[in-house]
């Protein structure tokens, strides 16, 4: 059911997205540090949306590593203390 929902609202995002896209297609001009350009509108909002999506990700990557290896070390820590608690 999560899974589910995950697609749903993703999906909802991407037509918002989409949307958005469609009707903020002008230029938009940007200076930052004395850099300056040009660009879409719609890509000030989808190309920090999609950074972010993907910083998350990696994060929660890092996250599911780390947790995999506290689960590895408290199951031999639980297999030390069964055969201790048997003999």
């Amino acid at each position: 059911m999560r899974t589910l929902l995950n697609t749903v609202g993703f999906i909802i995002i991407l037509v918002f997205l989409i949307t958005f896209a469609a009707e903020n297609s002008q230029p938009a001009n940007l200076t930052y540090y004395g850099l300056s350009f040009s660009c879409a509108m719609y890509l000030l909002v989808v190309i920090p949306f999609f950074f972010g999506v993907a910083c998350g990700n990696i994060l929660d990557v890092a996250k599911r590593f780390q947790l995999k290896k506290e689960i590895k070390r408290l199951r031999n820590e639980l297999a030390k203390l069964d055969q201790i608690h048997y003999k």
